[in-house]
């Protein structure tokens, strides 16, 4: 891993640091999202203590 790699966010910024014809903004790193409906399921009173609500669907 270089310094570059250290400041992605998510796999779509890593992988344009090694390839810089990907444009991340054309692509949505879903891992977010699902970790926080995971961790809704996990952990509900955790949840409802540090305010974390369900994404609105669009």
């Amino acid at each position: 891993m270089n310094l570059d790699d250290e400041w992605a966010t998510n796999d779509i910024e890593r992988l344009h640091v090694h390839l810089p014809e990907i444009d991340p903004s054309r692509y949505f790193d879903q891992r977010e999202q699902s970790a926080l409906q995971k961790a809704l399921i996990t952990w509900p009173v955790l949840a409802q203590l540090m305010g974390l609500h369900p994404p609105e669907k669009p």
